[in-house]
């Protein structure tokens, strides 16, 4: 029974380290950012070459709504919204089973565990990250292609941000995390290297650290709204991230 038990809670460091999400005002979640770009919605409200993408408050989605035949893509499908709507801890196979109107048992004909499950909901998390931030990168380079980059993870860390938080802790399968970031390591070496410096894991790590800390810190509601405007705290961290790229020891890339 025990044994049981604790394979219906979250894994332990998540439960430790994660809190629920908290849904964001449409006004919160404006993002500007360039319309022929990143390919923003049409009908979108202009502002010269800029397009607002509202993202959908995550509180308002619903798990149900999303019911269908149940198959293991629904149910990784259904945990994903959970776990956006409110945050990995409270990702329980018992939690999940009530959203989709099902008995508990059912699910493990699907996934063998909750842990399971976790690592496909963080592994899809990564592979969808990095398209976006493929998408983002394809056809620019240098400052305006890590600008690009820094806007791609913001919109991808706002508008899902319970999965955000999962893809970056702590694989669960690490040969299957390496797997999914393929994209978003490639798309991060890619503008990198176009900067014209030597690439380590050291600089990549610095630069992620600069983004996602403006992030969780925003998430977990430190900065006071009417004292600070946190588009020009991130605008001002992507700028030190361009600095620590450009204080680095620049390579040739002459083509002789």
């Amino acid at each position: 029974m025990r044994q049981q038990a604790q394979s219906c809670r979250a894994p332990e460091r998540f439960r430790r380290a994660q809190r629920p999400a908290r849904a964001h005002s449409a006004h919160r979640d404006a993002l500007f950012v360039d319309a022929q770009d990143l390919g923003g919605p049409a009908g979108g409200q202009h502002n010269l070459n800029l397009v607002v993408f509202h993202l959908e408050p995550v509180g308002s989605r619903s798990v149900k709504a999303t019911r269908r035949r149940l198959d293991r893509a629904a149910v990784v499908e259904a945990a994903e919204l959970l776990v956006d709507r409110d945050g990995v801890a409270q990702l329980t196979m018992t939690a999940l089973a009530s959203e989709l109107g099902i008995r508990g048992p059912s699910l493990y004909s699907h996934v063998s565990s909750l842990e399971e499950l976790v690592s496909l909901v963080q592994n899809r998390a990564l592979a969808e990250l990095g398209s976006g931030l493929q998408r983002a990168a394809m056809g620019r380079s240098g400052r305006d292609g890590v600008r690009a980059l820094a806007v791609a993870l913001r919109i991808f860390a706002t508008s899902h941000p319970g999965r955000y938080d999962l893809a970056m802790s702590e694989p669960i399968d690490r040969p299957a995390m390496q797997v999914a970031s393929r994209a978003a390591g490639e798309a991060f070496v890619a503008i990198i290297e176009s900067m014209g410096v030597p690439l380590s894991n050291e600089l990549a790590f610095s630069c992620l650290a600069t983004l996602h800390g403006v992030l969780t810190l925003d998430r977990a509601g430190l900065y006071p709204r009417a004292e600070v405007d946190v588009d020009v705290v991130y605008e001002q961290a992507t700028e030190l991230v361009l600095h620590i790229m450009e204080q680095a020891t620049p390579v040739d890339l002459r083509v002789d």
